[in-house]
């Protein structure tokens, strides 16, 4: 996350769920044909629409990054070969549609070269503004989401997941903004040391997620209340912050990181 595609994780699957929604078109399970038997699929059935392939479209984003990263002809083929793997074990499972792994395929590009070019032009706009109006711009591009989704999308089967996506985006990009000006977070390292950064990051990420879930669980808020929602918004808010900020301060603290 911090090799130069900061807040990526985040916009892949909110334009994923977006697509999804937004298009509404079933899974090949999902759909009977007369005279024809019912595909049953390979992995767990989902209840949740088919295009675009969100396997495809983050297989094209993390292993093209990881190839222009590496910038080596026999790391870039093999990282090829495990996106078109990725995407044809998606049809193989029964799961998508080839038009899935298609748009899917596009998607993932699309992101990966356009984004970066976004994100950049994004960040030197925040810049511009003192860090409480960032909070305050984060704060309605949070709000702006939300109100996007509940204009275009009627189906709110995946509103729940599009919330907590949003959430993260928006507060990591405050998060991004607090690293930048007091971290500065440097991804270098030998093997251990980063391995030491993955391993103790994951395990905390994870412990905050469980401990908020556990925490906000004691106000038995109805999950489809405004009070629900809002401290969902909350919940993963904390984390986008954690992720974005908390962490890289934690491990620059600890000595598993320099500055820049």
């Amino acid at each position: 996350m911090y090799c130069g595609f900061k807040a990526g994780d985040p916009i892949l699957f909110l334009v994923n769920v977006w697509f999804k929604t937004f298009l509404g078109r079933p899974r090949p399970y999902q759909v009977t044909v007369p005279g024809k038997p019912k595909i049953i699929p390979a992995l767990p059935a989902l209840d949740s629409y088919g295009i675009p392939s969100g396997h495809t479209q983050g297989s094209v984003v993390l292993f093209g990054f990881l190839a222009g990263e590496v910038k080596k002809i026999a790391f870039t083929i093999l990282m090829v070969l495990l996106m078109i793997l990725t995407a044809l074990s998606r049809l193989v499972h029964g799961v998508h549609y080839p038009q899935d792994i298609i748009l899917g395929a596009i998607l993932g590009i699309l992101i990966l070269f356009v984004y970066p070019l976004i994100y950049r032009a994004g960040s030197r706009f925040l810049s511009n503004f003192i860090l409480p109006a960032q909070g305050v711009l984060s704060i309605l591009l949070f709000t702006g989401l939300v109100y996007l989704y509940k204009i275009f999308i009627s189906d709110t089967r995946s509103f729940h997941s599009y919330i907590s996506l949003a959430a993260v985006f928006s507060f990591s990009l405050f998060g991004f903004s607090l690293e930048d000006r007091y971290v500065r977070f440097a991804t270098k390292g030998g093997l251990i040391i980063r391995l030491l950064r993955f391993t103790a990051g994951i395990i905390l990420t994870f412990g905050i997620y469980i401990g908020l879930k556990i925490l906000f669980g004691f106000f038995k808020a109805p999950e489809d209340s405004f009070f629900g929602l809002t401290l969902q918004t909350l919940r993963y808010g904390i984390i986008g912050l954690w992720i974005s900020a908390g962490a890289p301060a934690l491990f620059v603290k600890l000595k598993l990181s320099r500055r820049e």
